[in-house]
């Protein structure tokens, strides 16, 4: 069914359906070095996963390294390359020397998308960069969003939104949103160059130091693994 394998090609952005795909085609077919598990669920509930690779019949204490793409949805790439690197290290183990002589002896944690919500939300606006809370930003108490009604059909219109950015458009905008990447607790709320406690801003940080899920469910595998490092990609929109 995929010659290939689930990801088909390298001259695409793969969505949550074919990333997933493609790590349940792995742990199947790999069973000796690889392991998928869900680390939990984004604002929207769909499952975060990670993927383990090691050779388990070397059994020797390995040192653990983490590595995550696509914190912002409009970084497609980010979730590319981790993606394309544990496609890459699984079938090329036994083959490829370096790749064979680094999951004999460590564990790499890769969890190619953590914002999973974003690939939905980036094919409806390319600019998104947020995750996928709602706010409430002409403050009536609801989150709304408009849509018509034909008698048979409901049709979207647009989402809640007032003239945040003074452009004189009203309504344009996508509805809320916190920058994952400005959400974890250390200097959460530092007065820099980067962050803001406006939700209307790209890089929102958030009501609260790890107040979405995505944020959390790394912080929760974080505190049960000792890693010894970490590297997180980024791209430019």
């Amino acid at each position: 069914m995929y010659p290939r394998g689930p990801w088909d090609d390298w001259k695409h952005y793969h969505n949550y359906t074919e990333i997933l795909n493609t790590l349940l085609f792995l742990n199947e077919s790999f069973p000796n070095i690889v392991d998928v598990f869900s680390i939990g669920k984004s604002w929207q509930r769909r499952d975060i996963y990670c993927i383990r690779l090691a050779n388990e019949t070397n059994i020797r204490p390995k040192p653990k390294l983490l590595f995550v793409g696509y914190h912002h949805a409009r970084e497609l790439i980010s979730a590319e390359l981790p993606l394309y690197f544990a496609v890459e290290a699984t079938t090329k183990f036994g083959v490829n020397e370096t790749i064979t002589y680094m999951l004999n002896y460590s564990e790499i944690y890769i969890i190619p998308a953590l914002n999973v919500d974003g690939f939905e939300a980036a094919s409806k606006n390319e600019w998104q960069r947020k995750n996928a809370h709602p706010f409430d930003e002409d403050g009536d108490g609801y989150i709304e969003d408009l849509f018509y009604w034909d008698g048979i059909n409901y049709y979207f219109i647009r989402w809640e939104r007032i003239d945040d950015d003074g452009d004189g458009l009203y309504n344009e905008d996508w509805v809320g949103g916190v920058d994952l990447n400005r959400n974890y607790g250390y200097q959460w709320d530092a007065r820099c160059q980067s962050g803001s406690p406006n939700s209307w801003n790209e890089d929102y940080w958030g009501p609260t130091p790890f107040s979405e899920p995505e944020t959390r469910a790394i912080r929760d595998l974080a505190l049960s693994r000792n890693f010894k490092y970490a590297i997180s990609f980024h791209s430019r929109s």
